[in-house]
């Protein structure tokens, strides 16, 4: 939607499946997103691959500038990511949120 972008990752963000989605990341920032929404809500499992995945896509928003939310992650994800002492690092909010915010 205009600069807005939604890449959705559902089931489990494992080793297995992290360069397909680094591929699909870094052919949307070749369109200069103001916003990119990582839509977490059907994602169940993620190991530290997909983790890591997830900061690089941090460090790649702050290198080009635009903002990266992570949508409707499930209480089992937002657990990772307080055990893994990085929730400080990520953006999470609603849908509804982030369309209130962008869309």
């Amino acid at each position: 939607f205009n600069n807005v972008f939604i890449i959705t990752i559902a089931g489990d963000f494992i080793f297995n499946y992290t360069k397909d989605a680094e591929l699909l990341f870094d052919n949307v920032i070749k369109n200069s997103p103001e916003a990119i929404g990582v839509n977490c809500k059907n994602l169940t499992t993620l190991d530290s691959s997909g983790l890591g995945i997830f900061i690089k896509f941090l460090r790649t928003a702050e290198e080009y500038g635009f903002a990266l939310h992570f949508i409707d992650i499930s209480d089992q994800v937002s657990a990772l990511f307080d055990l893994s002492k990085l929730s400080y690092m990520f953006d999470v909010m609603s849908r509804d949120e982030f369309n209130d915010l962008y869309l």
